[in-house]
């Protein structure tokens, strides 16, 4: 058992088993060498071979083949050896100082005379145990180390247990500062720091070495800031205290400009975003910050990334807090977006769930609304539409209840305490789905939302068929002008339209088209600015618009219809009995008293 005293400091310089797999599945390890009873709730990592680098918490053991938390990212084959580690269990036996807190069930030891320090070689950790360090001990991990506590459920789910340092005292500086070179993954993990009273400095972790890591998922932090590196990743993490806080590229010194989030903040970083990194769930319960130069408080530092660009979405802050910002640098223009996700829900009258229904949002300006992305300069990449999906929402790659994210304002930077805004907000979300009526609404997002959508059946609709209508060849009715107006409407291109066309019986009210009425148009419908062209030899029906109507290359027109230039009925058809040949028709104007017809009558 490589558990050693060195001074004060426990050294641990292996694990407490080693082997190569001649085995292996997603999910399991065998090596039928070994007998891997009693190995549960140790962590297994592989260190070399195939799957290298890879640690897993162990679930169960049968013998000679242990299965893992979760599955392998690489499966390992007969080139993978192994360690497993030891546990927080394994302490008390070979330290003397070092005791059980409660029975040894609780998995809970204590050791306040050191460090314990994880040397290259060494696995170290466990699942649901907890360490207590005394005042001014840390934990360490050197280069090729591993220090890892709990085990990952999926992407974002964690179980672990706690490292806690009780009585931190200052060491100089401004913050407690320790050098963590190895790897160091934590999973449900709570750090906790018993600040002695008085004690203003921060405790920080300086995470250093490639390719070493520090990895922490689901962990709750009090008094502790993790020294943010290219190695570092915090995923649902939350920072609790007077003294916790966000992770900073630099370190400056602290004073009322940059004591920020003194109360729980939670931060997930989406992967492959080594810059222009995202935050989802930020919430500031702490005081507010009272920093007089600036009209409202100050809560959100971008800690100036090398592209300067910060999003943060579904953030939860105090009224008035969201138009100040300061950063920490005096040099660089830094970016910070914010946004929420939105969950759309369609469904139809019955309440069933609607799929192929286009949602379209458009921004104050008229632009795109939906965030699906970000550019080579991490500035955001939008679309006009999503379409829904057979649970009639969208569908997301960011987590349980997310869809689409918008992007509500940017600050861009003047200065280190000025910031200035532009925002994107109200939004028009248009819904839209051929059969159905068509809703369009203003919409504000200040929070994560689900955005319930009921669309009731468009009864003015003749043909239900989209792929009827899309086929037609000619318009000849006014049933046929409306379905086809609707099914035009309904496609993506045209979610920026606005719905000014309806139908009354045979009436369709065209708003403010010019109408064109082709006998020989080149297609069945098409639209140039404010001009919609038609294909019919002959239209029946009726049709109003407070544009232009007319009738081109020999096209007719059998019904009333109206446009800016008055009202145009169609012939009236007089049946007279009881003529003989050779009448005299004569026919008067009443009004004018003028005669308009007089011949006399040939019967053929």
């Amino acid at each position: 058992m490589a558990i050693v005293l060195n001074g004060t400091t426990i050294q641990i310089s292996s694990g407490i088993a080693t082997g190569t797999a001649t085995g292996a599945t997603s999910t399991t390890l065998t090596n039928t060498a070994a007998n891997f009873t009693g190995r549960t709730d140790r962590i297994i990592y592989i260190t070399g071979g195939t799957g290298a680098g890879q640690s897993r918490g162990i679930r169960s053991v049968s013998g000679n083949t242990l299965t893992i938390w979760g599955t392998w990212d690489t499966v390992p084959n007969t080139t993978s050896t192994y360690t497993i580690s030891h546990d927080v269990t394994d302490i008390p036996g070979a330290i003397a100082g070092a005791s059980y807190v409660g029975p040894t069930t609780s998995k809970t030891v204590q050791y306040t005379a050191g460090d314990i320090q994880v040397l290259s070689g060494g696995v170290f950790g466990g699942l649901r145990n907890t360490i207590i360090l005394g005042e001014a001990f840390r934990p360490l991990v050197d280069a090729g180390g591993l220090w890892q506590f709990g085990y990952q459920i999926g992407d974002e789910g964690a179980q672990g247990g706690a490292i806690i340092m009780s009585k931190q005292t200052a060491t100089g500086g401004t913050y407690l500062d320790w050098t963590m070179s190895g790897r160091t993954r934590l999973y449900g993990t709570d750090w906790v720091v018993n600040m002695q009273s008085g004690i203003a400095d921060l405790t920080r972790p300086n995470q250093t070495g490639n390719p070493e890591e520090f990895t922490a998922i689901g962990c709750r932090f009090q008094d502790i800031v993790p020294y943010e590196s290219t190695t570092t990743t915090l995923v649902n993490c939350q920072f609790h205290g007077p003294r916790g806080g966000f992770f900073t590229k630099s370190a400056p010194a602290r004073s009322s400009l940059n004591k920020v989030f003194s109360g729980l903040l939670s931060v997930r970083t989406l992967e492959g975003d080594p810059n222009g990194v995202d935050f989802f769930d930020l919430s500031y319960f702490g005081q507010n910050p009272n920093v007089s130069i600036f009209t409202s408080p100050v809560f959100l530092f971008d800690y100036n990334r090398p592209d300067g660009v910060s999003y943060y979405w579904n953030t939860a802050f105090p009224s008035g807090f969201s138009s100040a910002f300061t950063w920490y640098l005096n040099t660089g223009n830094g970016v910070i977006y914010e946004g929420y996700s939105v969950r759309p829900v369609v469904t139809n009258q019955t309440g069933s769930p609607l799929s192929g229904v286009n949602l379209a949002l458009i921004d104050s300006g008229g632009n795109a609304g939906w965030t699906t992305s970000k550019n080579a300069s991490f500035d955001p990449v939008k679309t006009l539409n999503l379409v829904t999906n057979a649970s009639g929402t969208i569908t997301s790659s960011l987590g349980t209840n997310e869809s689409g994210l918008v992007v509500r304002s940017v600050w861009s930077r003047l200065n280190a305490t000025t910031s200035q805004a532009t925002s994107y907000y109200p939004f028009t979300l248009r819904t839209r789905r051929y059969g159905y009526s068509f809703l369009a609404k203003t919409v504000d997002y200040t929070s994560r939302t689900t955005e319930p959508i009921g669309l009731a059946v468009n009864t003015l609709i003749t043909e239900t068929n989209s792929a009827t209508v899309a086929g037609y060849t000619t318009l000849e009715t006014s049933a046929k002008l409306y379905d086809y107006s609707q099914y035009w409407l309904s496609l993506s291109a045209n979610m920026t339209v606005a719905e000014t066309i309806t139908r009354s019986g045979s009436l369709v009210n065209m708003g403010a088209y010019n109408v064109t009425i082709d006998a020989t148009a080149a297609s069945v419908w098409s639209v140039a600015g404010n001009t919609i062209t038609i294909k019919a030899t002959t239209f029946t029906g009726d049709m109003t618009t407070t544009g232009l109507i007319t009738l081109a290359n020999g096209a007719t027109f059998i019904g009333t219809r109206t446009d800016a230039n008055g009202t145009v009925a169609p012939p009236r058809v007089i049946s007279i009995t009881g003529l003989t040949s050779g009448s005299r028709l004569r026919i008067y104007n009443n009004t004018t008293s003028t005669e308009t017809y007089n011949a006399v009558v040939v019967l053929l």
